[in-house]
């Protein structure tokens, strides 16, 4: 079901039984997979793929501009996986450059309030939980947590499996099979 009220540009490729709730956004260079439900005031920029059965909750921008001041207008992309759950007033931004991609893989849950900067390379089954801010070029692995509140700074690299506590800001690297608190983040077992 694709209400009339959604804007779905020309250019837009959808799917098989994608459901896209009124006052949906979504502009011409975007690719939406099979089995996907966008709710509505989602805004589906250009640039954005997304593959099957992912849900796109209330308010989520995905495929915003980067937010990088070397940022000229250039075509850049993001790409999603299969089965993310994105849930309301996510923001994900799109590449600030035409030679990388932001991409998000599959399996995702990004809760409410969820950040995910220019450049950042996820991989699947994450959960990040509310709030969490991750910023640019950071690299993080498969089946980690991040509890609500985390904020990863610039190129930052998260291993498989890692465990991100409430309220932890670090800038350094996190190895895999660890968990971090506090701010500046310190292991914690």
């Amino acid at each position: 079901m694709i209400s009339p009220q959604a804007f779905i540009a020309p250019g837009a490729q959808i799917g098989a039984r994608v459901t896209i709730y009124p006052f949906a956004y979504i502009e011409d260079d975007v690719v939406i997979g099979d089995d996907c439900t966008i709710y509505p005031h989602v805004s589906l920029m250009n640039g954005t793929h997304i593959g099957s059965g992912n849900t796109i909750y209330q308010n989520a921008v995905l495929g915003a501009s980067p937010q990088d001041f070397s940022y000229k207008g250039e075509k850049s992309t993001l790409i999603v996986g299969d089965n993310n759950v994105i849930r309301e007033n996510v923001v994900i931004s799109r590449a600030s450059r035409s030679d990388v991609s932001t991409v998000i893989g599959s399996g995702n849950i990004l809760m409410e309030g969820t950040h995910i900067s220019h450049n950042c390379q996820v991989g699947n089954q994450n959960v990040f939980g509310y709030a969490v801010k991750i910023a640019c070029d950071c690299t993080i692995g498969s089946r980690s947590i991040f509890s609500s509140g985390v904020t990863a700074k610039p190129r930052c690299r998260i291993g498989d499996l890692a465990f991100i506590l409430t309220g932890c800001r670090f800038g350094e690297d996190v190895p895999p099979f660890i968990t971090v608190k506090d701010n500046p983040a310190v292991y914690a077992g």
